[in-house]
């Protein structure tokens, strides 16, 4: 590769020997070598790195891959395995443009090599070696799998060194040098198998590399323990089921702030259940209407901490009207929201019904949206600021609360769009609740007090055990006075116990 325009050479085979024709300059050269047994398994896959050749005039290169050495981790738990694929690898920039070269497997028993490379100081450039790895879950539940001070461990790990590959690419990785989540997996009606997939970005990445699975049960629990640094960036999903042939949902996980050494808990699959949407980009909508569209996509029933959810079990409606002239709607999804120029208030309105045979909540939901837009065609992730609500509670593994007691809820409300918080929009002013305990026939107002920007408690006073369903309803309306507001209705939104 070019390092003075990024470009890659083009290579031929002569003679048993890879060729390339090059003008004089500094050049980056990477290759790849796989050793395999007699059979034809491969048993390793090396790296040659050369991050910096001077091409003056002819000259002879020999991939020595006996040179390379195994990169490989070391934790504190010594039965914590591999899942899915390892990752080695050089990052770097070259003509402005970040270029990756990397090794994977997906067998243990291939081992990954790389040779050493000295200090590159003419460019950002750090080798990374990722792996996840998990402990076997117990071969029978637990009888209380709520606690995490027990529960297997799994390893999420980006492991850098910057500016060069290391003479000896082995890492030594300790817990206490990892951020931990106490981890919580929630079901209700019934018990269920997942799998928790998760995959690293990082800093310069557009997309994951590497990443794997491994399984949880639900309710169940693991200590995740992850590589933090500034810029690490986890995708992290859950996929739940009753059977190995069908799945139930899929929740895309939030990537909370991590840091080294922090412990903090996190739950899938938590109460109390409400409805998230994202807005935006525009970049995924071609309409004929001048200054184009915005991809408007609602995700009824969602966990209080995921980014989203996903099931087949629900129906949902979504209808959209700008100044309160009527402009289509979608059936089973979002989609694409004619947006013309000017200022203007958009109302989105979804109603959704779910009956699954894996969980008792989230059978109904209505929400409107209002939005104060003013299309920025120019800006590819650019979407109305809709305001998201998310609830949280001390919620059991089966995401109940107590009978008879007063139960307090953390509520945030926020204006976002699908890269986050939205740039311009006001916080959220103003919060109102309601409960039901017979869902939805009846209603009323549960108290609120705020605890700060966009965030509230609401206190609802739980019903003796015979007065109701046994679930709680939510009504919220929030409004940031600028023209963006809420009002969500969600049928039981959590269980009583």
């Amino acid at each position: 590769m070019d390092l003075r325009t990024g470009q890659y050479a083009t290579t031929f085979v002569s003679g048993g020997t890879v060729m390339a024709r090059v003008p004089d300059g500094q050049y980056a050269l990477t290759a790849y070598v796989d050793t395999a047994a007699a059979d034809g398994t491969i048993t390793s896959s090396a790296m040659i790195n050369m991050p910096s050749l001077n091409v003056a005039n002819d000259m002879t290169v020999t991939a020595d891959a006996r040179q390379a050495r195994r990169a490989t981790a070391t934790l504190d738990s010594t039965t914590a395995r591999q899942q899915g694929v390892d990752v080695a690898g050089v990052i770097q920039t070259v003509a402005g443009q970040v270029v990756e070269s990397a090794i994977g497997s997906t067998d243990p028993a291939v081992g990954l090599y790389v040779t050493a490379t000295l200090e590159v100081t003419d460019r950002p450039y750090s080798f990374a070696y990722r792996t996840i790895r998990a402990e076997p879950l117990p071969a029978l539940p637990s009888a209380d799998m709520s606690s995490t001070d027990l529960a297997p461990r799994a390893y999420h790990l980006a492991l850098v060194n910057k500016s060069s590959v290391p003479a000896v690419p082995e890492f030594r990785v300790h817990d206490r040098d990892l951020a931990q989540l106490d981890t919580r997996y929630h079901a209700d009606a019934v018990a269920m198998t997942g799998s928790r997939f998760t995959a690293p970005t990082l800093p310069g990445e557009n997309f994951p590399l590497g990443g794997a699975d491994y399984e949880v049960r639900l309710p169940g629990a693991r200590r995740e323990l992850y590589s933090a640094s500034p810029g690490l960036r986890w995708m992290r999903d859950l996929q739940a089921d009753r059977t190995a042939h069908e799945v139930d949902f899929l929740e895309s996980g939030a990537s909370p702030a991590m840091q080294p050494g922090q412990q903090a808990p996190y739950d899938w699959n938590l109460a109390a259940l409400g409805v998230t949407v994202d807005s935006g980009p525009r970049s995924k909508c071609r309409t004929s209407t001048e200054g184009g569209g915005v991809l408007v996509m609602p995700y009824p029933f969602a966990s209080s901490a995921a980014n989203y959810d996903l099931d087949s079990q629900r129906e949902q409606t979504l209808s959209f009207s700008r100044d309160g002239v009527p402009l289509g709607s979608y059936e089973g999804h979002g989609g694409c929201v004619p947006t013309p120029p000017g200022a203007s208030s958009y109302t989105f309105h979804v109603t959704a019904e779910r009956s699954a045979p894996w969980t008792n909540l989230g059978t109904r939901a209505d929400v409107t949206w209002t939005a104060a837009y003013t299309p920025d065609p120019g800006e590819p992730w650019d979407g109305p600021p809709l305001i998201n609500v998310r609830v949280h509670g001390d919620f059991d593994p089966h995401n109940s609360a107590p009978f008879a007691k007063p139960f307090p809820l953390e509520v945030t409300a926020a204006a976002e769009t699908v890269l986050g918080p939205a740039a311009d929009a006001p916080p959220v002013r103003t919060l109102t609740a309601e409960v039901s305990y017979d869902d939805g026939a009846h209603w009323s107002s549960a108290p609120v007090t705020e605890d700060g920007t966009g965030r509230w408690t609401v206190t609802p006073v739980h019903p003796e055990k015979d007065n109701g369903t046994g679930f709680v309803s939510l009504r919220l309306r929030a409004d940031d006075g600028a023209g963006n507001a809420v009002d969500q209705t969600v049928i039981r939104a959590y269980g009583l116990r």
